[in-house]
């Protein structure tokens, strides 16, 4: 803390006899003292927690007897933070509809460089890269040059509309295809979620249809792109 005399009634009482000289400085000095205050400085240190995903294990039996695949698959799916859990379960649902020894859950939502799905040939080479939802038309056309198949499955109401405005800008893509599941099975998915979770998934005759101990749901997926053939 610092004190301050008033200089003016300092410099005042100096003028005149010198017994008023010091009877003035006596009185002055005597005056109410000011106080300076010392800047003070506050300083704010900002933390940020990384949300960690979330676990979920599914035992996924897959009988698909237009394809004649037939496997069991154990599955460890990262919800990440921002994910819903109807995403994670349209996830879980297109790696059926593709099921392959070598498909792989990629970062997706949480890595610009991985799709959701991907599968890849023994030297590392990409055979097939899937997107769930509504990328960007660039990423889009990024996929189709590093992959052979480019498969994008969309699950919302606003899919066609999405669809609408993108086809356009990505019609030169000739390896890529994009499917519309029906809006209501993302809904119908959701309460067969759990952490730890069995579902068994058959396909025939184009019918596709997801089982729990439960419930079972009936999923209804349109191309809207591509060569079917592919």
């Amino acid at each position: 803390m610092i004190s301050a005399y008033p200089i003016r009634e300092i410099q005042s009482a100096m003028i005149g006899s010198r017994h008023e000289s010091a009877t003035r400085l006596i009185a002055a000095l005597r005056l109410p003292t000011r106080r300076l205050q010392e800047p003070r400085t506050i300083f704010f240190i900002r933390t940020r927690m990384a949300l960690k995903s979330t676990i979920y294990k599914a035992s996924l039996q897959i009988a698909n007897m237009d394809s004649h695949y037939y496997a069991d698959h154990q599955l460890s799916i990262a919800c990440h933070p921002s994910e819903t859990l109807q995403r994670m379960m349209i996830r879980i649902l297109v790696f059926a509809l593709n099921a392959h020894e070598s498909l792989e859950f990629g970062k997706g939502i949480s890595d610009s460089d991985e799709p959701d799905l991907w599968q890849k040939d023994l030297t590392g080479l990409i055979e097939q890269w899937i997107e769930v939802g509504q990328p960007d038309e660039r990423r889009i056309l990024k996929a189709c040059g590093k992959s052979s198949r480019v498969r994008v499955y969309l699950y919302a109401s606003t899919g066609p509309i999405w669809w609408k405005q993108t086809q356009s800008k990505v019609s030169r893509a000739g390896n890529l295809q994009v499917f519309q599941i029906d809006p209501e099975v993302a809904k119908a998915l959701e309460p067969l979620c759990q952490r730890t979770v069995q579902l068994q998934v058959t396909i025939q005759d184009g019918e596709i249809w997801v089982r729990d101990a439960a419930d079972s749901v009936r999923v209804v997926v349109e191309q809207i792109c591509g060569d079917s053939n592919r």
